[in-house]
């Protein structure tokens, strides 16, 4: 009898960006199998020994995958698992398992992770409905996590990524990450959800039940992501944005085939009635603010509308505030032969909204607004003057605001995006570059109209040009000095 080991990376499953995957039929959690395991995993055994169960290697991919799907609380298991089996009939003999975590760390890995799922759902919790619980939480860990960029540049992922831990404390997370994560919190809302995976695809995401129906849920394929340093077909760089797509929220069976998923099975079939909601509108992240949603919607070719949506319905958002963008310089013009570059106006994915400090800001292509919800007044709060930049998103990260900067460097017909991320410290007065902030030091106050006035009179005075040019028309006289006076006496409220 001639014994094989085998190596099953149970939890690494890939998803493309483009297109992703399926899962497998939940056995019983009251299987013999599925408690030993579960035993083996509660006292970090590195073995245990299935043979009794006559478990097929062809068999053993799926059964595993679904085990480690229907329990998430289990963080500290290493998605590598290696196996050994007889030739003659192909049973699995022995699971050989390691873990991410040492035992005399685990405790306090496990309070990290609670503390991430209490807030997590604390910040779900707030919607009054069941349907904006599931969004708020796919929002939050869209915007939380990013996804693991190693497993394309590098062809493997952090073992983490492939665990909740992974996603809620570490932020970083491939696909399983992300619906184990899902799960884990949804749980904490008593709220049903459940893992589902697609070894066809190699991809992994949930299913939710919504007032008595399933529909899909993928987290990972609505993370907006930043591709950076295109190098032919398959070599690209993975960053998180601060960016949440909707094609995948509230999903039926029939519509997931239609994005192109295939293979998954699942006792839990997605077959009611389509739901259609605000969140179909938004081009970016959806945030909950004392009792309403707030995103972004597409207006004509350049403009953008921001949304107000009764956080009790699903349908009937208001208009309530309409901005002009000037177009984003990474468009067709730069380059025509390619076809991942930016039509040259609206990027949905490079314009979002934010909540700091509760106030609303929001970025264009080249300034960044805060938006008074009571006078729905927008005033500008940093310009970008660099041409060869644009702004690609913002953000709270760590109790930070932070905006991310995109720069496009064209080498022939090899376009490539870099990346600057700036965190801007608590408080409004350190948020940099200010509009009207001549003197630099955070805050528009009479100091700027005086040094202004004193560089247009000649004075030898140093001023910030790009920001005490207010008129912005170019020049400095004394409309720039006129217009931060009233803006000082609150006569105005933006330049």
């Amino acid at each position: 009898m001639k014994k094989t080991i085998c190596c099953l990376l149970a939890a690494i499953l890939l998803v493309s960006p483009f297109s992703v995957g399926v899962a497998a039929a939940p056995a019983s959690s009251s299987s013999r199998l599925e408690q030993t395991i579960l035993n083996a995993w509660e006292r970090m055994a590195t073995t245990v020994d299935i043979e009794d169960f006559n478990i097929s290697v062809y068999d053993i991919d799926s059964i595993y995958n679904a085990i480690v799907g229907r329990h998430p609380e289990y963080f500290y298991v290493s998605p590598i698992v290696r196996y050994s089996y007889y030739e003659f009939n192909s049973r699995v003999i022995e699971l050989e398992f390691r873990y991410c975590f040492k035992k005399g760390e685990l405790s306090a890995r496990q309070a990290e992770l609670d503390t991430a799922v209490n807030a997590a759902a604390a910040y779900a919790g707030q919607a009054p409905t069941q349907i904006g619980k599931i969004l708020l939480l796919h929002e939050y860990i869209t915007n939380l996590c990013g996804y693991d960029k190693k497993l394309y540049t590098e062809g493997y992922s952090d073992e983490l990524s492939s665990t909740a831990y992974g996603c809620l404390v570490d932020g970083m997370a491939i696909c399983q990450g992300y619906a184990l994560a899902f799960q884990l919190v949804a749980q904490q809302l008593g709220i049903q959800a459940e893992f589902v995976f697609s070894l066809d695809m190699q991809h992994a995401w949930n299913i939710v039940l919504v007032n008595g129906t399933y529909y899909h849920v993928d987290c990972t394929s609505d993370d907006l992501l930043l591709y950076s340093g295109f190098e032919g077909e398959n070599k690209f760089d993975l960053t998180n944005i601060f960016g949440s797509a909707h094609d995948y929220f509230l999903k039926t069976d029939a519509e997931m085939y239609a994005l192109g998923f295939y293979g998954w099975e699942s006792p839990y079939a997605a077959n009611g009635r389509s739901i259609s909601g605000f969140w179909e509108d938004a081009v970016n992240m959806i945030y909950y603010y004392d009792g309403s949603y707030y995103y972004l919607r597409e207006g004509d070719n350049s403009s953008g509308e921001l949304m107000q949506m009764d956080a009790g319905q699903i349908s009937g958002a208001q208009s309530i505030y309409q901005f002009e963008t000037v177009p984003w310089s990474f468009g067709k013009d730069a380059n025509p032969n390619d076809l991942y570059l930016y039509d040259g106006y609206w990027q949905g994915a490079d314009t979002n909204i934010t909540f700091f400090e509760n106030e609303l800001y929001f970025n264009t292509a080249n300034q960044i607004y805060r938006l008074n919800l009571d006078a729905l007044e927008a005033v500008p709060v940093y310009n970008l003057p660099d041409e060869t930049a644009a702004f690609a998103a913002i953000g709270v990260k760590d109790g930070y605001l932070c905006f991310n900067k995109v720069f496009l460097n064209q080498n022939g017909f090899t376009v490539f995006y870099t990346y600057e991320r700036t965190y801007v410290q608590p408080g409004k007065s350190n948020f940099p570059n200010l509009m009207g902030d001549a003197n630099g030091d955070g805050k528009v106050t009479v100091s700027d109209v005086m040094a202004v006035r004193q560089y247009v009179a000649a004075f030898n005075v140093t001023i910030f040009k790009d920001l005490a040019d207010v008129s912005k028309d170019g020049k400095f006289t004394a409309a720039d000095v006129m217009l931060l006076r009233l803006y000082n006496a609150d006569l105005i409220s933006s330049f």
